[in-house]
């Protein structure tokens, strides 16, 4: 009997131990030794790249009516069309009209073959501000018609308005890091008459301070990580900015703008960081016919292309400008067969050799001074 009983205690032992090991998965024990494994913060980076005045004077538009398809811009934009292509965001001051019911011209009232947009958007450029003292050089329509042509091109226009349904802030995210928009002028080179006042309130955004505070802080609550203004200021052909620039640079830095992009000197001007804000007064010309041999301005013919780098942490949820490459231009003009060109160069890639363009004689040492001039003034070593 005893015999008995202790098989059937082994056999009842063993099988528990059977039903055990099918009912539940064997257990590490942990290791006091191990040492707790942190994990890392999502930071993400993004670059943003941003050019001057963006102009078409008239043999800028004559040199390519007799091209195959029309007007032809694109090889104005060749040579820079790499660095547009890799940034995640671009943004210019498209200094002109666009409406192809009134005769294309340049100075003193610009309106520009849409083609130049292809062109533009072909490089790789995502925002045009439509904001300065030629938004009505057309008048109304070509305010319209402008906003439109940049639209249909997948470009967002930012400045002007065809509704007041319309939001003027505008908003791009990318890596979920998300940039608010905003571009105001100084004035209309007396052609405000072509609005009416009702007009004027929604469809073009005037240097005013309040509407630019209100908007400002707009950007700021709506979530954006960083502000951008475009702003139209300052003296034409001035190579410093002025006080009324820098007080109200510091204003809207106050209001909460992170980034501050110049444009209308048609020259390069100073930059300065305010309260960790940046501030370009001006980024002068990124193509033109302005120059030495039109305007006996030597300063003219050059430009600067600001390179950004934005890095957020999203643990801290903090945005910041991590970096910031200045990149100078100069606009090289040239005749082939009694055919004129304008063609952006990016200097330093053409110094260094990396790009070997065709430029007339003598050329190499603006193309220098251009650099070196442009760099002195950021205050910026090589």
């Amino acid at each position: 009997m005893k015999k008995v009983l202790s098989v059937l205690i082994i056999i009842t032992v063993l099988a528990g131990v059977i039903i055990l090991g099918f009912n539940h998965e064997p257990k590490e024990k942990p290791n006091p030794e191990t040492p707790d494994v942190e994990t890392e913060d999502r930071i993400e980076t993004i670059s943003m790249i941003s050019v001057g005045d963006i102009m078409f004077h008239d043999s800028q538009l004559e040199e390519n009516k007799n091209h195959p398809s029309g007007y032809f811009f694109e090889d104005s934009l060749a040579l820079i069309k790499p660095y547009f292509q890799k940034a995640d965001i671009s943004i210019g001051n498209f200094e002109s009209t666009s409406t192809p019911s009134q005769n294309y011209r340049g100075y003193p009232t610009f309106n520009t073959p849409v083609e130049a947009l292809d062109a533009i958007r072909d490089a790789g450029i995502d925002i045009l501000s439509t904001i300065n003292n030629h938004t009505l050089d057309s008048g109304k329509e070509g305010v319209i018609d402008t906003y439109n042509s940049i639209m249909e091109r997948n470009m967002i226009p930012l400045g002007t308005k065809t509704s007041p349904d319309i939001e003027s802030l505008k908003t791009i995210e990318k890596k979920g890091i998300k940039l608010g928009f905003l571009a105001y002028t100084y004035g209309y080179n007396g052609l405000d008459g072509y609005l009416t006042d009702e007009e004027h309130e929604y469809m073009v955004s005037f240097m005013d301070e309040a509407r630019m505070e209100k908007e400002i802080k707009e950007s700021v609550e709506a979530g954006n990580d960083l502000t951008v203004v475009m702003v139209h200021w300052g003296n034409e052909y001035q190579t410093s900015a002025t006080d009324s620039q820098r007080d109200l640079a510091n204003k809207m830095v106050e209001w909460g703008a992170d980034i501050i992009l110049g444009s209308h000197p048609h020259v390069v001007q100073e930059q300065e960081t305010i309260n960790d804000s940046f501030v370009i007064y001006s980024m002068g010309n990124f193509v033109s016919n302005q120059r030495l041999e039109t305007l006996d301005d030597i300063e003219t013919e050059r430009g600067l292309m600001l390179e950004f780098t934005i890095e957020k942490n999203f643990e801290t949820n903090k945005t910041s400008v991590k970096k910031i490459d200045y990149h100078p231009l100069w606009v090289n003009k040239y005749s082939v067969d009694g055919n004129s060109y304008h063609e952006v160069i990016p200097t330093k890639d053409f110094l260094d050799g990396v790009i070997e363009p065709y430029v007339p004689d003598g050329a190499r040492s603006r193309i220098q001074s251009a650099y070196d001039e442009t760099m002195k003034r950021m205050e910026v070593e090589d």
